[in-house]
């Protein structure tokens, strides 16, 4: 029986790499975890050792062309994220604030700081949400779907690290900013993992 950290490792790996590399290297990977002491957490170092090598296929040879026709995604991603965050999380996170004041146990500047991180998050929602629905509308390969995921990802953190780097005048304590980089990664893994759920009951991965 499979358990549920080798299913998400085989998701993992098969979306990083494509499924038919994959099944070798979970395969190596099995092999060497089973001549050890403890199995499961020899499976999981082995994951995370190999992910930066996995990253690389994954993000290698894109021709000029594709490279081209995804920076243009990047561009268009990175201004959708910018526009978010300055024309809404910016804008409505203190009057959504001010409403909640009457009902909300906290203080209004922390109250505000709720409010923005939830905006932030619904925009990443969205964000994430239109790579998911662009890899549904048409049969796209691993490699893609690799490369167009980092640059969602990438479009989601640059506006954070600007602001990190570039606080404004009523940031306060960088705190909030450092639960919008985990945001991040816990919005991505869901979405990957749902991802992982539709590709299951297609059946295959697009290979390249």
């Amino acid at each position: 029986m499979t358990t549920p950290q080798t299913s998400f490792s085989d998701g993992l790996i098969g979306f990083l790499v494509g499924q038919e590399l994959s099944e070798a290297i979970i395969g190596d990977l099995q092999e060497q975890a089973r001549a050890t002491s403890a199995p499961h957490w020899a499976l999981t170092l082995g994951v995370f050792r190999s992910l930066p090598g996995l990253v690389r296929i994954g993000f290698g040879n894109i021709s000029a062309q594709r490279f081209r026709i995804e920076f243009g995604w990047l561009a268009v991603l990175l201004s959708v994220a910018w526009a978010w965050e300055l024309q809404v999380s910016q804008v409505f996170a203190w009057p959504i604030a001010s409403n909640l004041t009457a009902v909300s146990p906290f203080s209004v500047v922390f109250t505000c700081k709720l409010a923005y991180l939830a905006l932030f998050s619904l925009g990443l929602i969205i964000l994430m949400g239109s790579w998911r629905l662009l890899n549904r509308s048409r049969q796209v390969s691993w490699r893609l779907r690799t490369q167009r995921f980092g640059a969602t990802c990438l479009a989601g953190l640059l506006p954070i690290l600007y602001l990190l780097s570039f606080p404004g005048p009523y940031d306060g304590h960088p705190a909030f900013r450092y639960i919008q980089l985990i945001l991040v990664g816990v919005i991505g893994i869901a979405v990957l993992v749902l991802s992982r759920s539709n590709t299951s009951e297609t059946g295959h991965y697009a290979r390249s």
